[in-house]
């Protein structure tokens, strides 16, 4: 079922289910945010390893890295918390990247072949001067989680 084809109706319906079941998720995940903090305390000297192993974890699930990041300055020290999320946040984007690389690989390469813009934004990714093109979206300051939304004319 291609997407352009749904009426506005259908999918404000597909986005509203999926604003439900994330929500939903969320839910779920903070009734049981007091026992994974006492499951971390159980840790003791592990329980930055326990967090990294957490965070790696929920990461690819949709599950807020924001939050996770406040829940390590609230549970460590500033100095283990800067270092379980560091950690974690690369290991994550190494896990995420390689389901993104070879296991998704061909869903992506379908996907980006029916739309031209996404086919043409590939050609460029993955041309002669990829390693280029990713260094310089790389030099970015700001963490990969920050949205800004659009800048709009009365800004």
């Amino acid at each position: 079922m291609a997407l352009q084809n749904l009426s506005l109706v259908e999918k404000l319906l597909i986005a509203l289910v999926f604003a439900v079941v994330v929500l939903w998720v969320g839910h779920e995940f903070k009734v049981y945010l007091p026992d994974l903090e006492v499951w971390l305390a159980e840790l003791g000297f592990f329980a930055p390893l326990g967090f990294v192993v957490l965070f790696v974890g929920l990461s690819p699930l949709f599950v807020s890295i924001d939050v996770l990041c406040f829940a390590a300055g609230l549970l460590f020290s500033i100095v283990v918390g800067e270092l379980a999320v560091i950690v974690a946040t690369y290991l994550s984007a190494i896990i995420i990247f390689f389901l993104g690389r070879y296991w998704l690989r061909d869903r992506v390469l379908a996907f980006t072949a029916k739309y031209q813009k996404l086919a043409i934004l590939d050609k460029l990714i993955s041309g002669d001067n990829a390693l280029k093109l990713m260094f310089l979206l790389r030099l970015t300051p700001l963490p990969f989680a920050l949205n800004f939304g659009e800048k709009h004319e009365d800004d």
